[in-house]
């Protein structure tokens, strides 16, 4: 870790995504889900499309000297894009892609060891998907979730006012942030489609568009933790307490990975 890292801060987040972790896996799912954005490291000139399904059996990458890998339910992942094909989406899958920091990262501060199917989100390269086509992808992965009778925990990864490699990176629009804070934190997922393309790249935004996936998903519910601070954004909603499944059971974590 930096010296120039907070210390205490960088505490408080390990501690509370351990203690999401522990919750979530306290749920059993049958399946774990996380979008994240691919920095242009491996979806560049070759192909950049708008959304990518892991289709291989496992995934692996490293990241300031941790070693990731996790397996990944490749017989689901592939039923996933059949049934999306079938709502009229057309994403991508790859069997090779590997796993960045953008994923790394929070599954290992939530503790998962459980098989996790990565979907990659072209977050960097226009032209991107529009906040409303990442909400609809969202909302067609929940279908085909609940169609398939699968118990489902659905996390999301992209920081908040990010400008890596500019001078803008230590001036976080901290103002536009919180204001978009504030409408999640009272249950209103949906307003992350009102961002624009130019809206998000001028605030540092871009990597919302992996949180409108997972709001698409969930639907409008009230978190039950929003915690904010400079270093990073965690936001967890638990379902109710149920004996019963409820018919479209997801979970959502947006998190800043700049930690």
């Amino acid at each position: 870790m930096p010296d120039t890292e907070d210390r205490k801060v960088v505490e408080q987040v390990r501690a509370v995504a351990a203690d999401i972790g522990k919750k979530l896996k306290a749920l059993k799912p049958d399946l774990w889900i996380i979008f994240s954005n691919d920095h242009a490291e491996q979806f560049f000139h070759n192909a950049a499309p708008p959304f990518t399904i892991h289709v291989g059996g496992e995934a692996s990458g490293e990241f300031a000297g941790r070693k990731f890998h996790w397996k990944i339910p490749s017989e689901i992942s592939f039923e996933i894009v059949r049934q999306l094909y079938r709502q009229n989406f057309d994403p991508a899958f790859t069997s090779t892609a590997r796993i960045d920091y953008a994923i790394g990262i929070p599954l290992t501060h939530i503790g998962l060891t459980d098989p996790v199917l990565p979907i990659y989100v072209n977050a960097y390269l226009p032209p991107q998907p529009t906040m409303e086509r990442c909400y609809a992808f969202g909302q067609a992965i929940a279908r085909t979730v609940t169609s398939l009778d699968l118990r489902t925990v659905i996390l999301s990864s992209g920081g908040m006012s990010h400008f890596p490699g500019t001078d803008r990176y230590s001036n976080p629009e901290l103002a536009w942030d919180n204001k978009v804070l504030e409408k999640l934190a009272a249950g209103n997922l949906k307003s992350l489609i009102g961002y624009d393309e130019a809206e998000l790249d001028d605030t540092g935004n871009i990597e919302l568009r992996c949180w409108a996936c997972a709001a698409g998903a969930l639907g409008e519910r009230k978190p039950d933790i929003v915690r904010w601070t400079r270093a990073g954004t965690i936001i967890m909603r638990r379902w109710p307490g149920s004996a019963s499944r409820p018919p479209n059971t997801t979970r959502i974590i947006p998190r800043s990975n700049r930690n």
